[in-house]
């Protein structure tokens, strides 16, 4: 597989982890700025409890997060992290993520080093404020530097308090240097391959199979570092386009506009009828109770009006795995797929006819269980009522479900501020709050809803 590594006028911007819109974003598996081969060097403060570690700065998430020690008494500013990028690279930017899940930490004034050894650090060659806010900052220094070693220095705090918190710290490299030199190329492209470049320059390779990079000519007689391409209609192009960067400033080059409408196609052939489709059974009702059992593997609410998955435990949808393999989108993918015959369902349901409750379709049913004290210290979990919705689950007459447990359950809605975080009810407490779609402390339960035929 090609590498293609952006450069306009001998300054590369190969971005890891962006997402190049027009660009392949295979990278080589070693060398030069590939991040899963970073080591750290020194950080001089982190997290005691070893969960927010200085390695999560560099570990290509942004779930995770590198925190100096904050508790019981902070590590004082300035604080630092330095990494080596086991090979030597033309650093030409980098990009910070701050936390993303709160405010805490953010870096305001900063310096960026590179070095050689990891020794000699010499002078910046970046400082600056990073502005308040959880946007990704990219920083492109004013002149790239050869060097293994990179070091980032936290001079003061947005909030305040002494620490700092990082998501991730990454950084733009150029073209090694001891790739060979494979040629010059006018045009876009080069030996048939297309390039990045607008204007011919010069490709170079290393490694088998060789691995490509471009260092392209300038435009209109001034250099240019490429930095990233966009979809979206912004910066006055309608359609996308590409980032340059000449110095501080950034230009934009536009994609070409949609063409004409096509002429129609011929008509497709009939195809042959298809099978008669089976709907999955309704809702069943009677004359007393709030939850009531269809006989199928479902139990009808008669509040909300929804059919949930009568086993509340079902272990084929995920539950009673470890934390980690019943993460949140793993979750939905496995309701979304479960069909009669699974989990004791004879209903006639059919893949895409499960989904995970909403937040509100959540909140309507834990609601007259907290207002009956079903929770921990009262009447006790978990914060659902009994069939006839007079007593906690756990008395009264009895449930229609089986192997309802207190803790924590997943819901479909995601966080509109942080959608990286999703609502969950805690069945313990009978309480709605968000937690990390990726949440590491605990598990989550899944159990499934869906409506009658429409």
């Amino acid at each position: 597989m090609k590498t293609r590594r952006h450069t306009i006028s001998g300054i590369s911007a190969f971005a890891l982890g962006l997402v190049l819109a027009a660009a392949p974003r295979a990278m080589a598996q070693s060398g030069c700025g590939f991040q899963a081969n970073w080591t750290l060097q020194f950080a001089d403060s982190q997290d005691p409890s070893g969960v927010n570690g200085a390695l999560n700065a560099f570990d290509g998430s942004t779930v995770t997060v590198w925190s100096t020690a904050w508790s019981p008494t902070p590590a004082p500013l300035p604080h630092e992290i330095q990494i080596n990028l086991r090979s030597a690279c033309i650093v030409s930017a980098f990009r910070l993520t701050p936390w993303l899940d709160a405010p805490y930490g953010r870096i305001g004034d900063y310096e960026f080093y590179v070095s050689v050894d990891g020794i000699d650090w010499g002078a910046p060659v970046a400082t600056g404020t990073f502005v308040n806010d959880a946007t990704t900052k990219i920083v492109i220094l004013t002149q790239a530097k050869v060097g293994q070693y990179i070091r980032l220095r936290a001079l003061s705090a947005h909030q305040g308090a002494p620490f700092t918190t990082v998501a991730e710290l990454q950084v733009l490299v150029g073209v090694p240097p001891d790739e060979g030199f494979l040629g010059y190329f006018t045009g876009t492209t080069f030996r048939g391959l297309p390039t990045p470049c607008l204007n011919g320059g010069a490709a170079y390779g290393a490694g088998d199979p060789v691995e490509i990079s471009y260092s392209c000519n300038g435009l209109n007689g001034a250099n240019a570092t490429f930095v990233d391409y966009f979809s979206d209609a912004a910066h006055g192009c309608p359609s996308g386009g590409a980032i340059y960067a000449t110095g501080p400033t950034l230009s934009y080059i536009c994609n070409g506009t949609k063409g004409d409408k096509g002429d129609p196609g011929e008509k497709g052939e009939k195809g042959d009828a298809g099978a008669s489709a089976t709907r999955a059974a309704g809702p069943c009702f009677d004359n007393r109770n709030r939850y009531v059992d269809c006989g199928n593997g479902t139990v009808t609410d008669t509040v909300t009006g929804l059919i949930w998955l009568k086993d509340a435990s079902c272990a084929a949808l995920g539950n009673h795995l470890a934390w980690d393999l019943n993460y949140w989108a793993t979750s939905s993918q496995a309701v979304a797929e479960l069909a009669t015959g699974t989990c004791g369902l004879t209903d006639g349901s059919a893949p895409g006819d499960w989904r995970l409750p909403t937040k509100a379709e959540w909140a309507a049913t834990i609601a007259r269980a907290v207002a009956l004290g079903c929770v921990v210290g009262a009447g006790g979990p978990p914060s659902l009522t009994d069939d006839w919705g007079f007593a906690c689950l756990g008395s009264g007459s009895g449930s229609s479900f089986v192997d309802v447990v207190g803790g924590l359950y997943w819901s479909s809605t995601a966080d509109e501020t942080y959608p990286m975080n999703v609502w969950s009810p805690d069945l313990n407490v009978g309480y709605l709050g968000t937690l990390s779609k990726v949440d590491r402390s605990r598990g989550h339960h899944i159990w499934p809803v869906r409506v009658g035929p429409r």
